[in-house]
């Protein structure tokens, strides 16, 4: 299953939810990632550019988006995602690229 960094950027809104409802959201994005089949492997709080570094594996880039599309209705976040790879995996994906 493809892994996804998932990094999160709080909006203004997101900046003033109360600790009770910022826990009641990261656990409906959690169950969303469940819903499509994913698993939330880490997730980080940070005080960097983005507030918030998820780690998912999910099943393709479409249940990403479904994630994606619908945790970020609820405003509280803007979210960019990367698809990463393994060093084995990235070693087979070089070898297999054309040169």
């Amino acid at each position: 299953m493809p892994t996804y960094v998932v990094l999160f950027e709080k909006t203004d809104e997101g900046r003033t939810i109360n600790p009770e409802e910022a826990q009641e959201r990261r656990q409906r994005g959690v169950e969303m990632v469940e819903e499509v089949g994913g698993e939330v492997t880490a997730l980080y709080y940070g005080s960097g550019r983005y507030d918030i570094v998820g780690i998912a594996d999910l099943p393709d880039g479409e249940a990403l988006g479904k994630v994606q599309t619908a945790y970020e209705s609820l405003g509280l976040t803007a979210i960019e995602a990367w698809e990463v790879f393994e060093p084995a995996e990235w070693n087979e994906i070089l070898e297999e690229a054309p040169m």
